[in-house]
């Protein structure tokens, strides 16, 4: 290049500086050319420089960087790698690099790097990879293969992770740890459980049992408080349970259709009896509109009403709890609503600054909170877990001294079962007696809704005096009232108008003592279901007389089974004794066994429609005696209803995976056993008897 730029320039230099030689074509070509190539000449030197500094660093970054770095052929096998390699994998031959790489990919039981290539333009990977010395590492693998002219090459980068991955493993094990443990306490609380409850089967069964027999006052009165102690313990068993599902995330939720007025009052039903003896008044604010069914979990739902119902009336010594329902629509097709809660109480209130720290685990408002009215300091803590898994949120607003408000919401589905249509009272007037300004209220908004006019008296005198001046169709008032009773307005109500006087509906909370409810048309147990306050008046309307399930407890229905026996295996002797007297009651017979062996061979000699079989026996459980029974097609098949104290959710689905058809909890209450046959019944295991 230098020698045919230099020879240009003289070249056109002479043929354009001699006189005798003008100018021609020849030399400004020439001239022209030799600029151009001087120009070449020098872009090519620049782009030389450019290339092998380039070249430099990239050698500089290949030899420096922190990872190990290779390249090579992927047809010749031929290549190069980085001091770090070398280092890393503890030797500077390339061909040893290669063998420990392929080594490696072999025990992670992958695919050779040459075959992962070809369908594949990248392999990530973590490996575990030996030296040269025979020493170990992690090594995040980073291998890619280049395209177009150069795709025979492949370049890999290796980093070591292992301290990375020594802390994954070991927070894995850490994890499988305490899952392990976790589940190891699970199953020691369900089978200490199993254990506590055994016995407490005998205890509660057979009060249950003796209350049924005549007994004077104070014999009663002994055998309520031993039975009352039962249930709180068994409270106390159920919540540490559901606080160690909670932990260990074993609840599961159902989705069901239920109605939210039963849901309600079922929770109700359950603390009113405390509250009555606290002489405290419990009002249920539930419009009808607000009722109505719905998908969800009911019996976590009621849970969390008993546990916030329970706390209300045990904090509260004077006044009144009162429970409000509202559901709310959350889309605009209607189809999910948000059912509003909300629990309020005259109680002792809560101090602000422990407020916070309230739904805590094992968290009371005061240190001498557990031993002035007990518990386990769980209820809240376990409360505010179900209302978030069923995707709500519970709050609490509290004055110390005043009385507390607990609320919460959960998210429903609209469900399209229907309601008994309500009937409409358009044109009726009833008047409305109570002494507690929030029962008037709720009293008065429920007949409203049914299109009923009414006038409240806080006080019997107060109706009685106004009574002349007003007609009414109907007379709703509650029993318990200063100065006068209902019972009592009622006598001086017929003294003084004589015996035709409007229907009148009686709302009480008390027992009948000695009450002629033969005076009412209706009698209803507070706190007031809207539906039985509906039937109540409809039927007090239409002339009939009606007495409130709520008011009186029903006896037993006994079974006519065409004197069949029913076959009933349990280990425990007290448990069985109770069980047997139970069924007995019930008008069944009844045969029993000790074990699930005894239980298959009585069943080998005798029919049996129905067996109640124990899970927990010596030689047989109940589980492995009911697989044994349904693969015995010779035998005739019963209707399995199985008693066990386990109260996880897993061990009701093992009984029902066995070829169990029902399920009773223990302790065993006769109102179980009697709906259990009712479905025994119903299921046609007593051949339609």
């Amino acid at each position: 290049w230098s020698v045919m730029c230099a020879v240009g320039f003289i070249g056109a230099a002479y043929a354009v500086h001699t006189p005798k030689f003008p100018p021609d074509t020849f030399a400004v070509i020439t001239l022209v050319l030799a600029t151009f190539m001087s120009f070449a000449m020098v872009y090519t030197i620049r782009s030389r420089n450019r290339v092998n500094r380039t070249a430099a660093i990239t050698r500089a970054m290949f030899e420096q960087s922190a990872d190990a770095l290779t390249w090579g052929d992927i047809s010749t096998g031929s290549g190069t790698m980085n001091s770090n390699a070398a280092r890393l994998f503890e030797t500077d031959d390339f061909t040893t690099l290669q063998m420990l790489v392929r080594k490696a990919f072999s025990n992670a039981g992958l695919p050779a790097v040459r075959e992962q290539l070809l369908g594949f333009a990248q392999i990530n990977k973590t490996l575990l990879y030996h030296t040269g010395s025979g020493s170990k590492f992690w090594g995040a693998t980073n291998i890619a293969r280049l395209t177009g002219e150069h795709a025979n090459l492949v370049v890999m980068r290796i980093s070591d992770v292992t301290e990375l991955q020594e802390h994954a493993e070991a927070l894995e094990r850490a994890r499988d740890i305490a899952e392990s443990a976790m589940e190891v306490r699970t199953r020691f609380l369900a089978n200490m459980s199993h254990e506590i409850r055994t016995p407490m089967n005998g205890v509660i069964g057979m009060t249950s049992l003796l209350l049924a027999t005549r007994l004077d006052e104070e014999q009663t009165s002994y055998v309520e408080t031993i039975r009352s102690s039962g249930e709180s313990l068994l409270t106390i068993i159920n919540e540490i349970l559901d606080f160690s599902k909670i932990e260990a995330g074993q609840i599961e939720l159902e989705n069901q259709a239920f109605d939210v007025e039963q849901c309600v009052a079922d929770a109700l039903d359950i603390v009113s009896p405390i509250a009555a003896q606290k002489n405290l008044e419990v009002v249920l604010d539930l419009p009808p509109k607000h009722g109505g069914f719905v998908r969800g979990d009911v019996q976590r739902l009621r849970q969390v009403l008993v546990n916030l119902l329970s706390n209300a009336i045990k904090f509260t010594e004077e006044g009144e709890i009162t429970l409000q329902v509202r559901q709310v629509a959350d889309d605009v097709e209607g189809r999910r609503s948000k059912l509003h809660f909300e629990v309020r109480d005259t109680g002792i209130g809560i101090p602000a600054h422990k407020l916070d720290h309230l739904f805590e685990a094992f968290a009371q408002a005061d240190a001498s909170t557990t031993r002035r009215f007990g518990g386990t300091g769980l209820g809240l803590s376990i409360s505010r877990s179900l209302v978030e898994l069923m995707g709500g949120d519970i709050r609490v607003h509290s004055t110390e001294g005043e009385g507390s408000v607990f609320g919460f919401f959960v998210n429903v589905e609209r469900d399209n079962s229907k309601r008994a249509a309500l009937s409409d009272f358009a044109g009726k007037r009833a008047a409305i007696i109570d002494d507690n300004a929030t029962n008037r209220r709720v009293l008065a908004g429920l007949v409203a809704a049914w299109s009923i006019d009414t006038d409240t008296f806080e006080c019997p005198i107060e109706f009685l005096d106004a009574y002349d001046a007003h007609t009414f169709d109907l007379i709703l008032t509650d029993m318990a009232m200063p100065e006068m009773d209902g019972a009592q307005m009622l006598s001086n109500l017929r003294a003084r108008k004589g015996e035709d006087l409007p229907p009148t509906v009686l709302l009480t909370s008390l027992d009948r003592g000695e009450v002629d409810w033969g005076e009412f048309s209706a009698v209803l147990r507070k706190p007031i279901r809207p539906t039985d306050l509906h039937n109540a008046i409809a039927s007090a309307l239409g002339g009939m007389q009606q007495t409130s399930r709520q008011a009186d407890q029903r006896p037993l229905e006994r079974f006519e089974l065409s004197d069949q026996t029913v076959l009933l295996a349990e280990d425990n002797p007290v448990n069985q004794t109770v069980a047997r007297k139970m069924l007995q009651k019930l008008g069944v017979r009844v045969n029993t066994a000790a074990n699930g062996r005894e239980a298959i061979e009585m069943m080998s000699h005798q029919r049996y429609s129905v067996v109640f079989m124990d899970v927990q026996m010596p030689e047989i459980d109940g589980l492995e005696a009911t697989r044994l029974m349904r693969l015995h097609e010779d035998l005739p098949q019963p209707y399995i209803i199985a008693m066990t104290a386990n109260a996880m959710a897993e061990d009701r689905e093992a009984c029902l995976e066995s070829g169990m058809n029902d399920f009773v909890p223990k302790p065993i209450r006769i109102q179980d056993v009697q709906e259990a046959l009712k479905r025994a019944v119903g299921a046609g295991a007593f051949g339609g008897s």
